[in-house]
């Protein structure tokens, strides 16, 4: 960059600064933002021989940085900071006559604050210019001269998609940091955010799932944008009831309902990194026809369907509504958060709108580019990256996630409330953190009682807005016979219970008796 653009930057940074400091509005203030370009743009005495030009980006930057340093508590005197300026620009008039013009006339109320946005927007799309520009020639440089050095050119590459996809969020509307800016003197915006929280009360914004006590726990559904975990120990259903939940997505929802831009076509998808495609597969062709058409299908039919039916099946079913539905096979040692960005960005430039996603689970996706630090901040950081990701762009996101040692102790002590002991403590496995990257959490545990087996539900945290009637918080779900799925109920009538062996909430009717799933995956 040539000194005259330095110069300029640095008028434009005195100038910010020093209309901020005269707003009494403000909560935050744009140093980080000035220390970044000074960085990025190398400006500081050792970079710079002392000629003349450079002698005046010196003399600036320190009159910056003088006033970077002044309390927030004390106003700048402008008849000073102007002798300054001017002393330092020497003789180039029109860099002094530019500062000098931005900060002799006054300012207050939504003018000077409206000035200081436009300032920052224009400081903020310099610096990520020059960051993207920056980042560019080191990538370049590596490639070029240090090639050798990179382990996975496939994870160089998609790390270089995933960063450019940073550099590419508008910022000539808004700070792409802030998702929201509502000041209510402005009635229209304060509107339109209210419309927003009712759509979402009501359900629009909201994704149904197949059982009537889920979606009360949830008060409606899983919100697109929010991450929710399914917890559990192994072989309580973690896999089964997730992909249970995605597929009751497609069949309980009206997608055209939800789309963010009616011009794209709806998706759900499923990935799974444990379980082999043909048993995902078999496992969603038997949750349908036992949930839709009461047929039960064990091992020896299944050698007797028709291949060819059974895919129009699944085909027409799980897109009788709109949806497609997508199912991927992924090993994650080879895959990253990287990977799982680069996967929704091509279905987005397919033409596709994500309403949900599952990762089977996300834990297994590898960690690299997670860094180094306290046992399972590596795990943490995957999640929020992840979460981050897809909630700017309105996905649910789902994934079960194995629990802790001790929730296991719990289990072998015979605690058949196991959920409700384990919801809201950070019983999850290789991170006692992972709590706080959630939205919504599900911890589920299967109860044997009298040989027959339940799904105990809890739900720990939930970020929305209002409280959910404690006796929601918690449900038993039966199972569908033995082998069988947790039974949808959406449009029937009530199957959950209250607890273990009681009667079902919608009649009071006894609890028929199932088989004992100690298999149950």
């Amino acid at each position: 960059m040539s000194t005259v653009n330095i110069k300029i930057i640095l008028a434009r940074c005195i100038t910010l600064v020093f209309r901020e400091n005269q707003s009494d509005n403000l909560t935050t203030y744009s140093e980080d933002t000035i220390s970044k370009l000074l960085k990025v743009f190398k400006i500081n005495d050792a970079n710079l021989p002392l000629d003349q030009d450079n002698r005046k980006i010196i003399d600036l930057k320190n009159i910056l940085l003088d006033m970077l340093k002044q309390p927030l508590s004390e106003s700048f005197n402008r008849q000073i900071l102007l002798q300054s300026v001017k002393i330092a620009c020497g003789d180039a008039t029109s860099l002094y006559e530019s500062i000098r013009d931005n900060i002799s006339f006054n300012l207050e109320g939504d003018d000077l604050t409206k000035f200081i946005l436009d300032l920052r927007l224009e400081l903020k799309a310099t610096l990520r210019e020059a960051e993207l520009k920056d980042y560019i020639n080191q990538a370049n440089a590596k490639l070029r001269f240090e090639a050798d050095s990179i382990a996975d050119m496939d994870m160089f590459m998609g790390e270089m998609r995933s960063k450019i996809e940073e550099f590419h969020q508008p910022i000539d509307k808004k700070d792409p940091a802030i998702a929201v800016t509502l000041n209510f003197s402005d009635h229209d915006t304060t509107k339109q955010q209210l419309t927003t929280m009712v759509e979402e009360t009501v359900g629009n914004r909201i994704l149904k799932t197949g059982w009537q006590a889920i979606n009360r726990m949830t008060r409606g559904g899983l919100r697109r944008g929010q991450m929710a975990t399914i917890g559990a120990l192994k072989h309580n259903n973690k896999t089964g009831f997730s992909w249970s939940m995605l597929a009751s997505i497609a069949l309980f929802n009206n997608p055209y309902d939800q789309m963010i831009d009616p011009k794209k076509k709806p998706l759900l998808i499923g990935i799974t990194l444990e379980d082999e495609a043909p048993k995902l597969v078999g496992y969603l062709y038997r949750l349908l026809k036992e949930n839709l058409e009461g047929i039960l299908i064990n091992d020896e039919d299944i050698k007797m369907i028709d291949i060819d039916e059974a895919a129009k099946y699944l085909r027409d079913t799980l897109g009788r509504n709109g949806y497609e539905f997508v199912l991927l096979r992924v090993n994650g040692t080879d895959w990253s958060y990287v990977d799982i960005q680069n996967l929704v960005l091509s279905y987005e430039a397919q033409g596709y709108e994500i309403h949900a996603l599952l990762i089977d689970y996300l834990n297994m996706v590898s960690k690299k580019g997670c860094g180094e630090g306290p046992q399972g901040e590596d795990i943490c950081l995957l999640f929020r990256r992840v979460r981050a990701f897809t909630s700017i762009r309105g996905i649910a996101l789902l994934t079960p996630h194995q629990l802790s040692s001790e929730a296991q102790e719990l289990s072998r002590q015979g605690k058949k409330d196991l959920v409700k002991i384990v919801a809201n403590e950070s019983y999850y496995a290789g991170s006692k953190g992972l709590g706080r990257e959630m939205d919504l959490e599900f911890f589920i545990y299967i109860v044997h009682e009298n040989g027959v087996a339940y799904l105990t539900i809890a739900r720990g945290k939930h970020r929305i807005v209002g409280q959910t009637p404690v006796k929601d918080m918690f449900t038993v779900l039966p199972f569908n016979g033995p082998d069988g799925s947790v039974a949808w109920d959406e449009g029937k009538a009530d199957s959950s219970l209250s607890k273990v062996g009681s009667k079902r909430m919608s009649d009071g009717s006894e609890e028929m008796p199932f088989y004992d799933l100690d298999e149950a995956a």
